[in-house]
């Protein structure tokens, strides 16, 4: 249940931010009449180039109810895929604000027909409206194969389910009607003449049941202690280390270049032999001090210069590596094991390896998922608002549905308010101090909350849980690998397109 109303939640927090974005173009007054004003005429925008020049109004699909995409028991209209189109377009362009980019600087007229402005994007597709019908299609691909696979595993939409969509459109009403729009009109504003109540219920309830299906297959994933430690046994060598110490010997090093064959003989002897004492040596300390010598008697350093190469024969920390033979050896031995390489082609050139210590996983460095819903500073003067906001919520029980349902309705942090507000594995030093303090509290357990104040204003606080890194890390990868399997099945669905009804998308 958590995860449906999460989906509404965002979809609805899509939903009230575009509408803030339409309606930056143009004023209540211009476009909440009650039926008498076209909301076309608002729905599209004036570049700062061209501001004198007339309102683009796109031509009107005239097949709005007509099927363009579906699969064997689901189906969208026109009417539906003008509403995905909308979305994919709004979210394009939230992703060229997020890097600071405007619209015109990639080539994009948000004040023209999107069918005949060339795309500057992708070589592979000649007009923006293509571009992003592409992204589109793939998302109504997507969705209509999860209702199929929702289907096939035998999940319907109950009475809560529809009546979160009741919600989320009753929600939108509220809003709509607090900022002078009918919600027709607010719907129209955001997605055009071609969506409709009725489309966005329809929509609102396919990614329901979409969502639905995905919760199912993820509540299946163990992630018993067990299952974590059986995953990390899998991949420990991603996260733990080795530590050895090395010296090598090379009967070049101790003939002149002119030798003869006899003393070229006798050093690789020498070689073989000064191996062999040094693969005696199993620990750390006789090893190092073996080589020292070797590096003064034979090889004619002084005792300094040894020492200071000695520094040189010490590696620790290191990771494992698939095209290293040492680290392979080193993940699998024991401590105070050794390891013969020589080198390739020559049978004068020995390196000995110790293993002397092995980085096990860090069970200290912990990692918290925490909430959050953000009052800005420069919104509110002081934290009036948002203890006003906390203290109801606490009296009505401090759940984490209507925790959630806050988010939505007050937080001002973009980088979580349509998540949630959840950060994941925030790590220590990652937020401001006093955010960091009061997560990081030895103390804190699970559905604690409070009021934290920051630089950037007052944080409504909820925290979820604490783990060691590496469990983290298992867990996102044993969920990640039931996303893989659900992305597998769902390339499996048969999903058919009409291309010539969907080129007569109003854009």
């Amino acid at each position: 249940l958590h995860m449906l109303k999460k989906i509404i939640s965002l979809i609805l927090s899509a939903v009230l931010a575009a509408g803030l974005l339409a309606s930056c173009a143009s004023s209540p007054e211009d476009t909440a009449t009650e039926d008498s004003e076209s909301v076309s005429d608002v729905t599209s925008t004036e570049t700062d180039e061209s501001a004198e020049s007339e309102k683009f109004v796109p031509d009107p699909d005239p097949n709005l109810d007509e099927i363009s995409v579906e699969s064997e028991n689901f189906s969208l209209s026109n009417a539906d895929m003008s509403y995905i189109f909308q979305n994919a377009y709004m979210g394009f362009q939230s992703q060229l604000s997020q890097y600071g980019i405007s619209p015109s600087a990639v080539g994009l007229d948000t004040a023209a027909s999107l069918k005949k402005q060339e795309c500057s994007m992708d070589a592979s597709f000649e007009t923006w409206f293509e571009y992003l019908l592409a992204s589109a299609s793939n998302e109504a691909e997507q969705l209509l194969a999860l209702c199929e696979l929702a289907k096939a595993a035998g999940i319907e939409l109950d009475d809560e389910d529809k009546a979160l969509t009741d919600s989320a459109i009753n929600d939108l009403k509220t809003y709509a009607e607090e900022n002078g729009y009918d919600l027709d009109n607010y719907i129209k504003l955001m997605y055009g003449e071609s969506v409709d109540e009725a489309t966005m219920r329809h929509m609102l309830d396919l990614s329901t049941l979409s969502a639905k299906y995905v919760e199912a297959v993820l509540s299946k994933v163990d992630l018993s202690d067990a299952a974590l430690e059986a995953a990390y046994q899998e991949n420990k060598s991603s996260y733990e280390t080795v530590d050895y110490v090395f010296f090598g010997f090379d009967y070049k090093d101790i003939v002149s270049e002119d030798a003869d064959e006899a003393e070229i003989a006798k050093a690789k002897s020498d070689v073989n032999r000064y191996a062999g004492e040094l693969s005696k040596c199993r620990d750390k300390d006789s090893f190092l001090a073996y080589a020292v010598n070797n590096m003064i008697e034979v090889l004619g350093l002084t005792e300094s210069e040894a020492e200071n190469a000695k520094n040189q024969l010490i590696s620790t920390g290191v990771k494992y590596s698939e095209s290293s033979e040492v680290t392979k050896w080193a993940f699998e031995a024991e401590i105070g094991d050794i390891y013969t390489e020589e080198s390739p082609g020559s049978d004068g050139a020995i390196t000995i390896y110790l293993l002397t210590g092995k980085g096990g996983r860090n069970e200290d460095e912990t990692l918290h998922d925490v909430r959050h819903i953000l009052f800005l500073s420069e919104t509110y003067e002081d934290d009036t608002e948002a203890r006003r906001v906390y203290d109801e919520w606490v009296a009505n029980g401090a759940t984490l549905d209507e925790f959630l349902t806050l988010v939505t309705e007050y937080s001002e942090d973009p980088g979580s308010n349509t998540a949630g507000g959840l950060y994941k594995g925030v790590y220590e030093g990652q937020m401001v101090t006093e955010f960091n303090d009061w997560v990081f509290d030895p103390s804190r357990q699970h559905g604690d909350h409070g009021i934290v104040e920051t630089s950037y204003g007052w944080h409504i606080m909820y925290y979820e849980d604490g783990y060691a890194e590496w469990e983290y890390d298992m867990k996102e990868l044993l969920i990640n690998d039931a996303y893989d399997d659900i992305t597998a099945d769902v390339q499996n669905i048969a999903v058919t397109f009409n291309d010539e009804l969907l080129a007569t998308i109003s854009a």
